[in-house]
């Protein structure tokens, strides 16, 4: 009855403890060059449902001021990766993509990031993240 309980119990805490989503606020130190990897983000991961909510100022410029929702790829050593693009018109007639990937440790809160400007890939950055909320 005792280990029935207890089961009961940790399989009540871990379902309550996978609806939560996660706040990461990320300061990138070493940003590369040219501006694109940006100097904060802030990364609202929901894990169970496997989506990321981004919100750096690349992402409020190129997306109307709004956070952006992206896939969630969960590793296999928990390691979480997602990536999104953001399309500009600079004079209205040329486009600039910039493909951003970011790789982010839930364990040790690192966090790296990766963007591909118009097939230029020497935009990298790393850093630190803090987790600021968790929210059900």
């Amino acid at each position: 009855m005792f280990r029935c309980l207890c089961f009961a119990v940790t399989s009540i805490c871990a379902s309550a403890l996978a609806a939560e989503s996660v706040r990461y606020d990320c300061e990138y130190k070493n940003r590369g060059r040219g501006g694109w990897v940006f100097k904060q983000a802030i990364y609202q991961v929901d894990a169970t449902r496997r989506i990321v909510s981004i919100l750096d100022p690349g992402v409020i410029h190129g997306n109307d001021g709004k956070p952006l929702a992206v896939p969630l790829e969960i590793r296999k050593n928990g390691v979480y990766i997602f990536r999104w693009t953001i399309r500009l018109s600079t004079n209205g007639s040329y486009d600039v993509a910039a493909m951003y990937r970011v790789r982010l440790e839930p364990k040790t809160l690192r966090v790296s990031q990766s963007v591909n400007v118009n097939d230029d890939m020497d935009h990298i950055g790393a850093g630190r993240c803090t987790v600021t909320k968790k929210a059900k």
